[in-house]
């Protein structure tokens, strides 16, 4: 196989929906300026950065190779989702499109430049304050290569997108959690621990979130003119109200998929799993998105309309029975789901979204129309919302 040297943080394939004719335009936050690139000058190209992927711990290629599969795989799947009113997919698909999107948090440059401006909570920071550019790429690459091969492959072959020690992990998270809350009722505390330098246990904190959420796909109708800015940060957090001085909760997570569809998760409630966290409830955002915190996708399960009845059943003969054990024997990876696309009502929306990902943007920001940029940075200043470098965390 061919060796390649240029390795994309964002995907071509992306960076085309953005295209007229080859061409695409950005605005470089770091410079002030907008610049056009054409997709097939392979020597100018903002978004490929030479040997990214590449680790002394590995063998050349080895990562880019597997984001190469999984690229295609995600297009696919993609063919399903744009330009429908009503988007259906299997469990696995749902699955992957999860992963997909952990995956591209971990391979943008911007993950690598917040990490290293110490751009996070005081657990964040603290952890990565004296580490090089090089110690912080190195864990990155090895827990993307772990997204990439062991949960990839795992999500692949079973019905859960986790395995139970993953699962195990991410539970234990939860948990103490709920305890240090029971207990000192002070969410700042919890943020002071030290974070864990497991690989494994460092994955399960950044997957927290987005392990139980709603999907939602959001779209803007032709009758609205603007349309969706690209961030390099690849995936948007959107925060509640404010529980804690140094800590806030994710409410919403929007991730970009054309410029005129998104993706969003709904974290559920840490400690319910079935409604959303409730620090939905007094935010600015479900003033701004009314019902899309709402719950309203359709499942068919493979096994059948008797599920819930018989899964509690199966609790009270077997007490002790295990997540997967449940999982393996209810569900299955052909269990189909029905998304109602959530479509935009106003050009306000829109222009929220898209200061929402110019305060996340590390560097470059693409767009179909300079007008959509200038529209998003007059939202930015007139609802105060803040670069992701200025919230002095």
């Amino acid at each position: 196989m061919k060796i390649k040297y240029r390795q994309h943080f964002i995907p071509r394939f992306i960076l085309k929906k953005w295209s007229d004719k080859d061409f695409y335009t950005t605005y470089d936050l770091e410079n002030n300026i907008y610049k056009q690139y054409n997709i097939r000058n392979y020597n100018n190209d903002p978004f490929h950065i030479k040997n990214f992927y590449e680790s002394r711990k590995m063998k050349i290629n080895e990562i880019e190779n597997k984001l190469t599969k999984i690229e295609v795989e995600y297009q696919n799947i993609l063919k399903l989702i744009e330009n429908k009113q009503i988007i259906s997919l299997n469990r696995y698909q749902t699955k992957f499109l999860r992963l997909y999107t952990l995956i591209d948090i971990y391979r943008s440059n911007a993950a690598l430049e917040r990490a290293l401006n110490l751009e996070g909570g005081i657990q964040y920071n603290n952890y990565y304050k004296n580490k090089t550019f090089e110690q912080i790429k190195e864990e990155y690459l090895s827990e993307l290569n772990y997204l990439v091969t062991n949960i990839y492959n795992y999500s692949k072959n079973n019905i859960s997108m986790f395995n139970e020690e993953m699962i195990l992990r991410i539970e234990n998270k939860i948990n103490k959690i709920q305890k240090y809350i029971e207990e000192k009722n002070d969410f700042d505390e919890i943020f002071k621990q030290p974070y864990n330098e497991d690989l494994k246990d460092r994955i399960a904190t950044n997957i927290l979130d987005i392990y139980k959420a709603n999907t939602k796909f959001i779209s803007i109708p032709d009758a609205i003119n603007e349309r969706f800015l690209l961030t390099d940060a690849m995936l948007v957090e959107y925060f509640g109200d404010n529980n804690s001085k140094k800590f806030r909760l994710p409410i919403l997570m929007i991730k970009i998929i054309n410029p005129k569809l998104a993706l969003a998760y709904m974290p559920l409630d840490l400690f319910d799993h079935v409604k959303v966290t409730n620090h939905v409830y007094n935010s600015f955002w479900i003033k701004v998105f009314p019902n899309l915190f709402l719950k309203n996708n359709k499942v068919e399960y493979e096994y059948g309309k008797k599920i819930n009845d018989d899964i509690q059943i199966h609790i009270k003969k077997n007490p002790n029975a295990s997540f997967l054990e449940i999982y393996d024997t209810f569900y299955s990876n052909n269990d189909k789901y029905e998304f109602e696309v959530y479509k935009l009502e106003n050009s306000n929306q829109v222009n929220l979204i898209n200061a929402m990902n110019l305060s996340q943007t590390s560097r470059y920001l693409i767009f179909e129309n300079k007008e959509d940029f200038k529209k998003a940075r007059k939202t930015m200043k007139e609802n105060n919302i803040y670069r992701i470098e200025n919230l002095g965390l």
